[in-house]
């Protein structure tokens, strides 16, 4: 067990130094879902703000998706690259 403990710690702590971490402070209410494009160009969140980001992360540009009456509580890419967000609306949004 406490092997198993060492390798996923180790893969956890090399992932993340080899990739680094960025701080996204544009929603103003709690992020509750996330997406990377199977590129890893864009990334998706959604929010209890109601709302979907898209974020170009060549760019660094955030582009908005407001079609939520209320939280977003799921969000996803499509196989054609389109994304899907679904929300306690009940409303699912392509």
């Amino acid at each position: 067990m406490q092997t198993l403990v060492f390798l996923i710690a180790s893969f956890v702590t090399t992932q993340a130094s080899a990739q680094g971490f960025g701080i996204f402070e544009e929603h103003w209410g709690p992020i509750i879902s996330t997406a990377m494009s199977a590129d890893g160009k864009t990334a998706l969140t959604g929010s209890f703000d109601n709302s979907v980001g898209f974020s170009d992360l060549e760019t660094g540009t955030v582009s908005w998706l407001e079609s939520h009456e209320a939280a977003v509580k799921s969000i996803s890419f499509l196989q054609d690259g389109a994304a899907a967000s679904g929300g306690d609306d009940f409303a699912v949004v392509l």
